[in-house]
């Protein structure tokens, strides 16, 4: 059997690389979650080993109340007038030190299982994070040597076929004579205003914008790389759609040329990186301490906060991976300011303005003070 693979294609490469990404995401995104459960299991047995503890210490106050109580009453005994000896009805009390006693025995019983428990899940964390240790080890030194060589591959066939798509482009037969002519039409300003289209966006599903945004920045540096300035590329692209109103345009602009700015600094633009953009991938960082890292989308103002900025470009930012998902749903002075000038943009609804408003911790202080 020979040991060569023969590819026509850097999508067989791509789609090998990115089931290998998908694996590795969902390896750690697995141990994660049951880290996370072993956490919550942990603390709730806590809590209960707590709620025993202090329902054993209050059966223990009962049962003395009760055996002192049956004490004073076993103690007021006399005798009459004949000499007789009175001895004193105290089958209440009995009864109360035996129905203490029972409910010590139980609540003792709950938090013996309770400590028999957290011993075993103490015993099996144990063995899970040695194993777990291991298998994340092995999957990482793997991960990194299966996207050192797919990419060094990608990049190769990727350089050559970008090289023969612009030539391809900017050549093409002219309508009068037929002969080969220079392009004065460029056509990313085409492909990013089919991108743009509020009316296509409209349609998305959820984070159904998130591949767009990867796309269009790899048109933008694209254009650049022909020598076009990306701001008046978007210029071009956003007058052909129907932005609903010049600051909405001038957000659009101005998130997607941050974006541009983000996935350049971080080194995403190799020739694998460009072809996965192309395609709405997440591209792999190659510089800075994310190096290695996915280069994800992010929602600025929370999708869970307010759901209608789910799809709007000014509200999707890049950001590697590992950063987004250690991001908590909050909204800050950043999120509150982006908000209005988005409604002002008529990108936001009123209401999801005032949500919006209500979420932030200063609004939620000064009702507070209130």
């Amino acid at each position: 059997m020979s040991d060569r693979v023969y590819l026509t294609s850097t999508e067989v490469l791509a789609a090998l690389r990115s089931a290998f990404t998908s694996f590795d995401e969902g390896a750690s995104n697995a141990l994660a979650s049951i880290d996370s459960e072993i956490g919550e299991t942990r603390t709730w047995l806590l809590e209960r080993k707590t709620h025993w503890q202090r329902e054993v210490a209050q059966a223990e106050q009962e049962l003395s109340s009760a055996e002192d109580n049956l004490r004073t009453c076993e103690a007021s005994g006399y005798y009459d007038d004949e000499g007789d000896y009175v001895e004193p009805d105290c089958t209440s009390e009995a009864s109360a030190v035996t129905d203490a006693q029972n409910r010590l025995t139980v609540v003792t019983a709950k938090l013996d299982n309770v400590n028999e428990w957290a011993l075993r899940i103490e015993s099996g964390v144990e063995e899970f994070h040695r194993s777990a240790g291991m298998f994340a080890t092995a999957v990482t030194h793997q991960a990194q040597e299966r996207q050192r060589f797919l990419a060094s591959k990608i990049e190769q066939y990727a350089a050559a076929i970008t090289l023969v798509s612009r030539k391809s482009e900017l050549l093409r037969p002219s309508a009068s004579s037929g002969s080969l002519a220079p392009r004065t039409t460029f056509p990313e300003v085409h492909h990013i205003a089919c991108l743009v289209d509020p009316a296509k966006l409209a349609t998305l599903g959820a984070r159904g914008l998130n591949p767009r945004i990867q796309k269009i920045v790899y048109w933008l540096e694209t254009a650049r790389r022909a020598g076009q300035k990306p701001g008046t590329v978007l210029d071009g692209a956003l007058s052909q759609g129907r932005i609903i109103s010049p600051e909405a345009a001038k957000l659009t602009k101005d998130a997607l040329l941050r974006n541009l700015t983000i996935a350049e600094r971080l080194g995403c633009f190799t020739g694998a990186g460009l072809e996965e953009m192309r395609r709405g991938v997440s591209p792999t960082i190659q510089r800075g301490p994310y190096k290695g890292d996915r280069l994800s989308v992010d929602h600025i103002i929370p999708r869970s906060i307010c759901p209608e900025l789910d799809n709007v470009i000014p509200n999707l930012e890049l950001m590697p991976l590992k950063m987004n998902m250690s991001k908590a749903a909050k909204i800050g002075q950043r999120q509150v300011d982006t908000a209005c000038r988005l409604n002002r943009a008529g990108l936001l609804s009123d209401q999801g303005l005032k949500a919006i408003e209500t979420a932030s911790p200063a609004q939620q202080t000064v009702v507070a003070e209130r």
